[in-house]
């Protein structure tokens, strides 16, 4: 989604401080229109493979 895209990438050129209140802002306006916001886990390790999977690294 174009508008959590936006403030994601806001926060490394103008830092957390000023950008902190908007990731909140976008996802209530977000959800109150609908939009589901659920992604994919995309992660290789869980809770119960990751100390194993972090020494092998």
């Amino acid at each position: 989604m174009e508008a959590k895209e936006i403030v994601y990438r806001a926060v490394p050129y103008v830092g957390m401080a000023w950008v902190f209140d908007f990731p909140h802002a976008t996802h209530a306006v977000v959800t109150d229109r609908g939009i589901e916001l659920t992604l994919e886990v995309r992660s290789a390790t869980g809770p119960d493979t990751r100390v194993e999977r972090g020494r092998a690294a």
